[in-house]
């Protein structure tokens, strides 16, 4: 049997174990050595015996004795007493020993050893030290990364080999005691001292809910590690599910000086759904149960390449055997979280990109594979290709962007029952291609008082569609033309604020934006859609997201910042207000003939401040008229390095209208209780809804050789079921790594 054993860390400065004997500096002439002792005799012509501070140094060795005898016919130094030895990689300490000169090799008993350089260390009946051959064997030995004395845990062998060349440390017979108590046998053990290496991972223990109320079902997950080469390996996961029986995940990841990448795959025969059906919550929350193929399995592929300089490609593929498979069954055990239960689809795309100079090409693929309660509609790009040209001529930069998209629309997905694996059902009424062709023109003149930006961009779009609806031409080609002037200024003034010398600045923007009105309803919609507006998108040229529709307008943007600069030139404060007055009403809609007759938008505000250890920023939508907030955005972190970090979200959406508003709360912390303890959580709540989406909390213990963690995470899934994830983790600093999940889980699901 072998088992993974990860590198050690390194260790922060309080946590480096003491030094058995002082490193010492171990360069010598190589053709020389030197003997000295304070007192000498001589038994014969071949025999000295040495007494007193005893001192044996060559290149790459010392050696210092009470007492020593030195064999000139066998080129040997038999030392007695409290001997002492260092090599470039070793530290011994024993009661005797012997050291061959012509051979290098030294021989010892009853030794204390310690790595030079990691600092592990432990005890020996016996060391045999070829350096020669870079290989020392250790009886009867133990070995740990803890403090010299009294170490936590320890891990004994009946013979320990440490190889320099293939850097491995091999124990035969290993037994792991932690705090004195067996917890771990092995008959053979393969320790790197600096890479990775085949064999057991640490095995994971939780949890995964049941459909139909069936309660949680216990999961218990042991990895294998194998370590195929310096650049591929692949992780091999047995998961016992409660119920279910056993499913096998595999995770092969290649790494290339150009290329990169994962697959990974799942099988399980699952015994539940043999006995009982395949069991899912529909749309309308009812129970619902289909007879469905017992043999569940998923595949993902993601993978990067770069061709040449100039070229790159990017894949991201999923296939599944039935919609429920990521709600029933936990996958990814060796990631930071494996709560994907949300997802209403996963997203597959292939994408070709080339650039060289001026010129830039792309040839993508962007679908889904839809999963269930989240496959009514979705839209597929299949193929697009894009050719586009960029050039500075000075002041002025011309561009081209052409396009050429075919677009699938799917709903539902196929009979995954009898196809054994799911896909869309095309929706023939809204299958189509869309040409593009988009020159632009802009001159910019910049000065540090302000700027000043003209362009001009036109917008020619042909569509051909297969089975057109009543309101959606066959073919139909459609130009557009968007003008913009915009431009800016920038004040400054000194100010004093707290008994400092500040500078606050002031800088007013105003945009000028015509479009025509060009007739667009016979358009289809693919990729469209109304943009969010927030002070972002204050000075767009599209009211539209995407270029299915390019909104008619005559306008005026206008917005203005001031920004507080302190002392050392850092930004800490700014705020913005901005605003769009609209000179003509406007025509161009998604769908329908409502015409847009606002004269102005609403008010847009954006604030952000910068004061350790708080840092905020809000984004807010007003209503022009009543003032009442419509949307929001809301950040809070505030970091007390290194007790404490908060972390607090807020969203809001159509908060005007008691139908529609949306709002979502996220906390979440890492608090350290103490030099060793670790204590984090996070929660993501529904306001509206008075529900809790997401929630974890988590311990960890951490000393300065072992850790361990406990975490609980629990989310609901979109059938309205909560899984629960429990996960324990320990670590033997030296054997394992297996870092910080506690905190990488925060930043994964908080963006902390």
């Amino acid at each position: 049997m072998s088992m993974t054993i990860f590198s050690t860390p390194a260790m922060a400065e309080t946590c480096l174990i003491d030094w058995l004997e002082p490193p010492r500096t171990l360069s010598f002439p190589t053709d020389q050595q030197r003997l000295t002792s304070q007192s000498l005799n001589q038994p014969d012509s071949d025999t000295f015996w040495l007494t007193g501070a005893v001192e044996l140094q060559q290149d790459g060795l010392w050696i210092r004795a009470d007492q020593a005898i030195v064999d000139n016919t066998q080129r040997r130094v038999q030392l007695f007493g409290q001997v002492n030895l260092q090599q470039s990689d070793l530290i011994l300490q024993a009661q005797s020993m012997r050291h061959f000169s012509t051979s290098q090799q030294t021989l010892a008993d009853d030794i204390r050893y310690q790595f030079t350089d990691t600092r592990a260390h432990g005890f020996a009946a016996h060391i045999d030290v070829q350096p020669e051959q870079g290989i020392s064997y250790l009886n009867q030995a133990s070995y740990t990364t803890c403090a010299l004395d009294n170490p936590d845990w320890t891990l004994s062998g009946r013979e320990l080999e440490l190889n320099q060349n293939t850097r491995r440390l091999y124990v035969k017979h290993a037994r792991l005691d932690f705090y004195g108590v067996p917890i771990f046998y092995s008959p053979y053990l393969d320790i790197p001292l600096d890479d990775r290496a085949t064999g057991l991972l640490f095995p994971y223990f939780g949890s995964v809910d049941a459909p139909h109320g069936g309660g949680a079902l216990g999961v218990f997950a042991q990895p294998y590690y194998v370590n195929l080469a310096p650049n591929l390996d692949t992780t091999l996961t047995l998961v016992a599910i409660e119920q279910r029986g056993l499913m096998l995940d595999n995770e092969w990841r290649y790494l290339q000086p150009r290329h990169r990448g994962e697959l990974s795959v799942s099988f399980l025969n699952d015994q539940r759904v043999s006995e009982q059906g395949l069991q899912f919550v529909d749309r309308a929350g009812q129970d619902q149960t289909l007879d469905a193929r017992t043999e569940r399995w998923r595949v993902s592929l993601a993978g990067q390449q770069t061709w040449s300089r100039s070229m790159r490609s990017n894949l991201v593929w999923h296939e599944v055997s039935d919609p429920d498979f990521y709600n029933d069954l936990p996958t990814n055990f060796n990631e930071t979280s494996s709560l994907r239960t949300r997802d209403t689809r996963l997203e597959r795309r292939a994408e070709l990109r080339y650039n060289q100079g001026p010129w830039r090409a792309e040839l993508n693929y962007l679908g889904y594979l839809p999963l269930r309660n989240g496959e009514n509609n979705y839209l597929e790009k299949a193929p697009e290709l894009r050719l586009g040209y960029s050039q500075n001529l000075g002041q002025w930069r011309v561009s081209l962007n052409t396009e050429r998209t075919e677009f699938v629309r799917y709903r539902g997905f196929n009979d995954f029952q009898r196809e054994g694996q799911v896909r869309g059902l095309i929706n023939r009424e809204q299958m189509g291609e869309r040409w593009l062709v988009q020159p632009r023109l802009d001159y910019r003149i910049s000065e540090s008082y302000g700027f000043i930006n003209a362009t001009v961009q036109a917008n020619q779009r042909q569509y051909q569609v297969i089975n057109p609806n009543p309101q959606t031409a066959a073919q139909s080609s459609n130009l557009v033309w968007q003008t913009a002037l915009r431009g800016g200024l920038n004040f400054e003034r000194d100010i004093t604020l707290f008994n400092q010398a500040w500078q606050q600045t002031l800088e007013p923007e105003v945009q000028y934006l015509y479009v025509p009105y060009v007739d667009q309803s016979r358009l289809p919609v693919y990729d469209s859609g109304r943009a969010s507006l927030d002070f972002g998108n204050l000075f767009q040229l599209n009211r539209f997201s995407g270029i299915d529709r390019i909104g008619d307008t005559e306008q005026v943007s206008v917005a203005v910042t001031t920004r507080f600069i302190n002392p050392a030139g850092a930004p800490k404060l700014d705020a913005a207000v901005g605003q769009i007055y609209y000179l003509q009403d406007r025509q161009v809609t998604l769908s329908g003939p409502a015409i847009a007759t606002d004269p102005r938008s609403d008010y847009f505000m954006r604030l952000r401040s910068f004061f350790d250890p708080f840092s905020a920023t809000s984004t807010s939508q007003w209503d022009e008229q009543t003032l009442e907030l419509k949307q929001v955005n809301n950040r809070l972190e505030a970091h007390w390095q290194p007790r404490l970090s908060v972390l607090a979200t807020h969203q809001g959406f159509n908060l005007d209208d008691k139908a529609r508003r949306q709002q979502s709360l996220g906390l979440g912390s890492v608090y350290q209780l103490s030099q060793n303890w670790q204590v984090a959580g996070y929660a993501q709540r529904d306001l509206e809804a008075d529900r809790t989406l997401q929630r974890a909390g988590g311990l960890r213990y951490e000393s300065c050789c072992w850790a361990s963690e406990l975490i609980i995470e629990q989310a609901e899934t979109l059938d309205g079921r909560y899984n629960t994830t429990i996960k324990y983790v320990i670590e033997f600093k030296g054997l394992s790594n297996v870092g910080n999940r506690l905190a990488d889980t925060l930043r994964s699901e908080l963006d902390f």
